[in-house]
C-alpha cells in the first residue's frame, strides 16, 4: 500500500514539475542516449578496422599462395621437361653405343 502511494505520489509530483524541469530531463535522456550510442559507434568503428586489417591479410596470403602455385606449377613443368630430355639423352647414348659396338665388330 506504501508502494502504491509512492508511485502516485511521484506521478503527481511529475504532472506538476515546470515545463523547463521536464525539458531539461528529457535533454538529459537524450544526452545519455547520445552517448551511448558515439560509444556503440566507436566500437563498431574499431571492429571495422580489425575486420579490414584481417582482409588485408587474407588477401596478402592468397596472394602469395597462388603466386606460389604458379610458381610450382612452372617447376614442375621444367621438371617434366628435364626428364623428358634425360630420357632423349639415355636412348641417344643407347643409340651411339649401339653404333661404337658396330663399328667395333667391323673392324675385328
Amino acid at each position: 500500500m506504501l508502494l502504491l502511494a509512492t508511485v502516485v505520489n511521484q506521478q503527481a509530483k511529475a504532472q506538476t514539475l515546470p515545463p523547463q524541469i521536464t525539458q531539461i530531463q528529457k535533454l538529459q535522456e537524450a544526452e545519455e542516449l547520445y552517448k551511448i550510442k558515439e560509444e556503440k559507434a566507436e566500437e563498431t568503428r574499431k571492429t571495422l578496422t580489425r575486420a579490414e586489417a584481417e582482409y588485408k591479410k587474407a588477401e596478402a596470403t592468397y596472394k602469395a599462395a597462388k603466386q606460389a602455385d604458379q610458381e610450382a606449377s612452372q617447376a614442375a613443368k621444367s621438371a617434366k621437361k628435364a626428364v623428358q630430355l634425360h630420357q632423349k639423352s639415355i636412348k641417344a647414348d643407347k643409340k651411339a653405343q649401339k653404333h661404337s659396338n658396330r663399328s667395333e665388330n667391323l673392324s675385328n
